[in-house]
């Protein structure tokens, strides 16, 4: 073996690949706002790359915000009428047991009976609406906090970001 200067390059025919490529697209369709990357940029992960126009996204919060207010107070106004509706069948109720006694003692006419038997049934069947509004509103209010959420979602879709560290090769 001997000792000899070799330069300090050496140049070879070859590729040069990246060991991750990535390409990204946007979830949300619209107008391209801002570009904020050039080709040959170091991007960081999480670094934001493209800001799409959010105005339609803004308005669809404003839009979820709204209903699910409205979802709120149609909820708070069905809660109120079930316990009215709950109160009024009670009331119908206890008055039907008297009625019941009354008439065991012959001591109201079967027109008077039938009368509170009537409104006892009217009641309770007010009470079983009632309670189903309820639920709907209920439901509502669910479906409402899923769409805001949706909005939300769509809120964040509207910058792309770098999934990872690198540099931008090309737009």
């Amino acid at each position: 073996a001997r000792m000899t200067e070799q330069p300090l390059m050496y140049e070879a025919v070859g590729t040069v690949r990246a060991g991750i490529s990535s390409t990204l697209s946007s979830k949300l369709l619209g107008t391209v706002e801002e570009i904020r990357v050039r080709e040959g940029d170091r991007v960081k992960r999480g670094d934001s790359l493209v800001v799409i126009d959010q105005r339609q996204v803004h308005a669809e919060l404003q839009r979820a915000d709204a209903i699910l207010s409205e979802a709120g107070k149609a909820l708070a106004a069905a809660t109120s009428g079930r316990n009215v509706a709950k109160a009024q069948e009670e009331l119908a109720l206890a008055t039907y047991n008297r009625y019941l006694s009354l008439k065991k003692q012959d001591s109201v006419s079967d027109q008077e009976f039938e009368e509170v038997e009537a409104r006892y049934h009217q009641a309770k069947a007010a009470l079983q609406r009632a309670e189903a509004m309820l639920e709907a509103a209920a439901a509502r209010v669910n479906q409402t906090e899923a769409s805001l959420a949706t909005a939300r979602l769509s809120s964040k879709d509207a910058v792309i970001t770098a999934p990872h560290d690198g540099v931008i090769t090309g737009k």
